[in-house]
């Protein structure tokens, strides 16, 4: 079925469609900044959520009523473009569904790839026919999103280049970062899914280094995960006065932490471009990443950050032991980590290059 023309608005309409805006996890961050940030005012806009945290029955009915809702606006005309947000695995089949629905209307699809892990699923984890079948939804897209320029060489194996666009996640900033001389230069600070993947294991490992030098530093982990073995690990390590488990942090107590933490640790293995350290640097604090995914795109230089490699418990240790015995490179770091935040990964900034991509999909100047 033929799009429906406009009637009387200029305004693209656009079915944004992920995981629950106000649900865990970077993909829902992004969604929330988009529409916090007014996406909304920009297009016509409409959010269809095909999944949200719960059991497995309660995801089903979840993506059922997607399902049944999106063939409701197709219907009357809406969805010119279907911004698709996938990550790997569950995720990549369950919005594969919306893409082949999508064209069958004839609508624009645009992929959006969220997983840093997306290319060892499909090295690693698909089979013949399930690679084929990866290889057909990306033939489907009109435009597929990768998240930082690191991604694009992996990408063109599975997209043509004339169809990758890079599209950084968005920031919204604090109006003003807080006074480096106010935080607190012995509370660290780790957001995100616990567990080996986010090099969580490692960080402890370093925390069990450092402590004897430090013994008022403090790690404070938010997040969700595999919490009954990182307890464990923090006691076999008898790390349990330094290292505090937060749950997955909203609203004022994750505000507090953003300005009274000094370091911002993210030693993963696999990343897309990790919101964490978005957020961390607009909010002026040093950072400690590896150097996995996009990661180099907000940490470009050292001046603005320290990359480690994953895995490596030597050079992590070093760089935070430079951080934290230098208060003046902390400051001078998270400074210049904030400009770079605010010149390039701002809402507004992102926003505008979305729209970009909206038109040229919509007029089809993204070459299939």
């Amino acid at each position: 079925m033929k799009t429906k023309a406009l009637e009387g608005s200029t305004l693209l309409r656009v079915v944004v469609v992920g995981t629950d805006p106000l649900g865990n996890g970077g993909v829902a961050s992004v969604l929330h900044i988009y529409q916090q940030g007014g996406l909304d005012k920009r297009v016509d806009c409409r959010f269809l959520v095909t999944h949200r945290d719960g059991s497995g029955r309660s995801k089903l009915l979840v993506f059922i009523k997607a399902l049944t809702r999106l063939f409701m606006w197709l219907w009357e005309g809406h969805g010119e473009i279907l911004h698709i947000h996938t990550s790997s695995r569950v995720s990549f089949y369950r919005k594969s569904v919306v893409a082949l629905l999508g064209r069958l209307w004839g609508r624009k699809i645009i992929l959006h790839v969220h997983s840093g892990e997306f290319m060892q699923f499909y090295h690693k984890e698909c089979g013949s026919f399930a690679k084929a079948y990866v290889r057909l939804v990306f033939s489907l897209a009109h435009v597929t999103i990768v998240l930082a320029n690191q991604w694009v060489p992996c990408l063109k194996e599975i997209v043509p280049e004339n169809r990758l666009r890079v599209l950084h996640n968005p920031i919204l900033l604090p109006p003003t970062p807080p006074d480096p001389t106010n935080r607190n230069q012995n509370r660290l600070l780790f957001l995100g899914r616990m567990g080996v993947k986010k090099g969580l294991w490692d960080l402890l490992e370093v925390m069990a280094r450092l402590v004897p030098g430090h013994v008022d530093l403090v790690l404070h982990i938010g997040g969700d995960g595999d919490v009954d073995a990182v307890r464990a690990r923090i006691q076999a390590l008898e790390l349990t006065r330094h290292v505090q488990l937060e749950g997955w942090l909203r609203g004022p107590e994750k505000l507090n932490l953003m300005r009274s933490a000094s370091i911002y640790l993210l030693p993963s293995y696999y990343e897309g471009l990790p919101m964490g350290v978005l957020e961390a640097m607009s909010w002026g604090m040093a950072v400690v990443a590896s150097r996995v995914g996009g990661v180099e795109d907000a940490i470009p230089h050292a001046s603005m950050g320290l990359c480690i490699q994953p895995g490596n418990l030597d050079q992590l240790e070093a760089a935070l032991r430079s951080l934290l015995e230098n208060p003046p490179l902390r400051r001078s770091m998270g400074l210049a980590a904030r400009r770079h935040v605010e010149s390039t990964f701002s809402c507004e900034i992102i926003l505008d290059q979305l729209l970009t991509i909206y038109r040229e999909c919509f007029e089809g100047s993204a070459k299939r």
